[in-house]
């Protein structure tokens, strides 16, 4: 295991949306947030999400400096390594990114009906969030994860929050594109957090926002393979009570179950984790295996142990870091 510890020796597990998406394998799971075993580099269409993220927020921080905005993000881009994809992600590369980027500026900022809030200059964007939900006999959970934007729909509207999405998709595939946000675990995630934020935290700038639940946009960046980018956003997504109450189910489910393992072996190995991919059918997600599907083919644990030490960094997962590969 590979996880920090309280001052009274508890383990601090962190739990965020890639991790409950994770949970469909306990096994996954386990070799990610509590081991803490993740690719040592990330894919270039991931990093290019990435950089755009970094533009978007301080375009947003600087109230509309494109040429401030930009450099940051052509710096990340060139300066991180990362996993090339071939010639069918070839033309994701910095010069692409300035395109996207100054299209973005031109055709969306402008005109843009979302209203970033901001609280005493500070405009709420790329927002981490730490909230505990949890304490047991072993551990404390904290739900974790980073907003894109939160604002609302013009100046009076109620609170939302807006989350980027960049993709390969031709545009006109959007509606079926969008609808997969329409039940989706980041989404309800989210919801669940600010909801919980405004609700029992009065003195934080957002409780003027009272909201019932906030309400999701989802603005998709198009780039199929270098041809005409361009920008549609979803309508307005509503979680509804009935979605929290099963996530928040789901939730506890997951705790209690993750508080039982580490109570029958407080050293647990991932190898002896219920590999539940077998049956959940999670060892294959479409045509592409599972990242650890190596490890858990091997013979003995001896064996997968080598695998995992060999094609992974380990380090506390920690949701609030994702690109900090030194830092725990």
């Amino acid at each position: 295991m590979n996880l920090q510890k309280t001052e009274t020796g508890k383990f601090i597990i962190k739990l965020d949306a890639t991790a409950f998406a994770r949970s469909v394998c306990f096994r996954k799971f386990w070799l990610s947030t509590i081991d803490g075993y993740r690719p040592a580099l990330w894919p270039i269409d991931i990093e290019f999400g990435n950089s755009f993220h970094i533009f978007s927020k301080e375009l947003e921080i600087s109230n509309g400096d494109l040429i401030k905005s930009i450099i940051p993000a052509q710096k990340y881009f060139q300066e991180t390594p990362m996993l090339s994809k071939g010639l069918s992600k070839s033309f994701l590369n910095v010069e692409y990114l300035t395109e996207v980027c100054t299209k973005y500026f031109n055709e969306v900022y402008h005109n843009d009906p979302f209203v970033t809030f901001r609280y005493e200059g500070k405009a709420f964007v790329e927002m981490n969030f730490a909230i505990p939900i949890e304490t047991t006999e072993l551990a404390e959970y904290v739900l974790c994860g980073t907003i894109d934007r939160i604002g609302t729909v013009g100046k009076q509207g109620p609170l939302a929050f807006l989350d980027y999405k960049s993709t390969g998709k031709y545009a006109k595939s959007a509606t079926e594109y969008f609808a997969r946000y329409l039940f989706n675990t980041q989404i309800i995630t989210y919801a669940f957090a600010l909801t919980h934020i405004v609700n029992h935290f009065p003195d934080h700038p957002l409780a003027i926002l009272k909201a019932y639940i906030p309400c999701a946009f989802i603005q998709g960046i198009f780039i199929p393979s270098g041809s005409t980018i361009e920008f549609k956003r979803s309508n307005m997504i509503q979680p509804t009570l009935t979605q929290l109450d099963m996530w928040r189910e789901e939730l506890y489910k997951l705790i209690h179950k993750i508080d039982a393992a580490l109570k029958e072996i407080k050293n647990l190995d991932g190898y002896y984790v219920p590999a539940e991919g077998l049956f959940s059918g999670a060892c294959i997600q479409g045509f592409t295996p599972c990242e650890y599907h190596g490890s858990c083919c091997a013979p003995d644990p001896r064996a997968s142990e080598w695998i995992l030490k060999n094609n992974f960094l380990s380090t506390s997962y920690n949701p609030l870091r994702f690109n900090d590969k030194n830092k725990t």
